[in-house]
């Protein structure tokens, strides 16, 4: 007859720990990024300069939370002096 051994779930604890420090970890660097997004035009212009693709979700997302007008983003492109992909690009 074959007996099956459990693994003793305390050997993984240490895993399961370090995964959800990572987890929480990933989340919080979010959320400052998302925040500094949301507060500060220098870095929403910072972005533009180095990663417009990620730029361009953070715009996506106000837009699928309510902005429908996409205010934000016009009026950034105003001040920075930068055409609106609608209209003709640089």
């Amino acid at each position: 007859m074959l007996v099956r051994k459990v693994k003793n779930p305390i050997k993984l604890f240490p895993f399961v720990k370090a995964f959800i420090a990572f987890e929480v970890g990933l989340f919080l660097g979010s959320y400052y990024i998302f925040h500094r997004l949301s507060t500060q035009r220098d870095f929403r212009y910072y972005c533009h300069q180095n990663w417009k693709l990620s730029l361009e979700y953070y715009y996506k997302f106000l837009k699928l939370m309510g902005d429908k007008e996409e205010q934000l983003k016009r009026q950034d492109y105003e001040i920075w002096g930068v055409l609106n992909n609608n209209d003709q690009t640089i």
